[in-house]
């Protein structure tokens, strides 16, 4: 099992909330492309869903401060992404490992950035 992963480590909880919201609703949307929300959400994560699909861009797409970023809360991107401190990060993709995902791919902050890398449990 493969898990497409947005996962921000910083010393600061904080920073690392602030920078995974540049990049987070660019994953989500997919549970809303279509206008309504797809797969389980809670009544909350539903609500962010579909004001990410109200004012997604694709001219903002993975900037830090665009209109789907600010509507991020605590709860949402703990639900859709991984954001704190490394031990934290670290913490949370064993968890996932844990309930079966053999491959990680994790996407980098921010829109200047090019790269995606993809990690397999065990090497590789």
């Amino acid at each position: 099992m493969c898990a497409y992963v947005n996962v921000v480590a910083h010393q600061d909880p904080l920073v690392a909330r602030r920078l995974i919201s540049a990049v987070l609703p660019s994953t989500s949307r997919f549970s809303v492309m279509h206008g309504r929300v797809n797969g389980p959400a809670s009544g909350s994560s539903a609500a962010v869903l579909e004001g990410i699909h109200a004012s997604y861009s694709m001219s903002a797409h993975g900037t830090l401060g665009s209109a789907p970023g600010k509507l991020l809360t605590d709860d949402f991107t703990d639900a859709f992404g991984i954001a704190g401190t490394p031990e934290h990060c670290v913490r949370r993709l064993r968890e996932l490992a844990d309930l079966g995902v053999e491959k990680f791919v994790l996407f980098p902050v921010g829109r200047r950035s090019t790269r995606t890398r993809s990690h397999r449990r065990g090497g590789s």
